[in-house]
């Protein structure tokens, strides 16, 4: 029996060593939105770092639209996104009003085109504030656009644009404008969570469950879906 015992001893000493060697060269691939990343990514790190301190996150910050497509393509383990189409793998967590933002002292000529400040071509806010402005007839141009938040701020934040955001992410000196200056009302965006099924382990399921904790905290139960 003294034998078999050592063996055994054996054997689970060698199984410990082998989860301690994965979880110690885990890497998990983490995307999302830089307005996404301001908002949740520090608490993201301080857990995970806490949790798991051998695991590495490899995180890429981009447009929603090109995060996705390197989900799909599997150069990414999670993201999270704007939902911009439906997909079998997009998790919806919660919606988000759509404002219209500006500073807080800007006023427009109402005999000339609102100036726009937007994310590029293949962006749904600029969907949604372009096809908003269409259906009213309301007459526009876009000297600022940029795939970077700060690109975007900066012109609104000096009074020189209006833009389209979600209520968290409205930069200081700005406010919800969209009634003072009479435009249209806007959608609702759906934010989602992609997760690749090859990555299960105990690290990729707390960066799972700390995403959805932290996402239905920020939005409050009655917009978490």
């Amino acid at each position: 029996m003294l034998p078999y015992a050592r063996q055994l001893l054996l054997l689970e000493e060698q199984a410990q060593a082998a989860v301690a060697h994965n979880r110690a060269s885990e890497t998990l691939r983490l995307g999302l939105t830089e307005e996404h990343a301001a908002a949740y990514l520090p608490q993201i790190l301080e857990t995970m770092v806490a949790e798991y301190p051998d695991v590495r996150l490899d995180i890429s910050c981009d447009i929603s639209s090109r995060l996705v497509e390197s989900f799909q393509r599997g150069e990414l383990d999670l993201v999270l996104v704007v939902r911009h189409r439906p997909t079998r793998t997009g998790r919806l967590l919660g919606v988000e009003q759509l404002i219209w933002v500006c500073r807080d002292d800007f006023e427009p000529d109402f005999e000339k085109p609102i100036p726009l400040a937007l994310n590029p071509d293949g962006c749904i806010f600029r969907a949604h504030a372009l096809a908003a402005l269409g259906r009213e007839g309301r007459d526009w141009h876009e000297p600022y656009v940029s795939t970077s938040p700060t690109g975007i701020n900066i012109p609104v934040r000096t009074g020189l644009a209006v833009t389209v955001k979600t209520p968290r992410s409205v930069p200081s000196g700005c406010s919800e404008a969209g009634k003072r200056l009479g435009l249209p009302e806007l959608g609702l965006a759906e934010i989602e969570m992609h997760v690749s099924p090859a990555r299960i382990s105990e690290a990729s399921s707390l960066l799972v469950s700390e995403i959805t904790r932290l996402t239905s905290k920020k939005w409050g139960s009655d917009q978490h879906i």
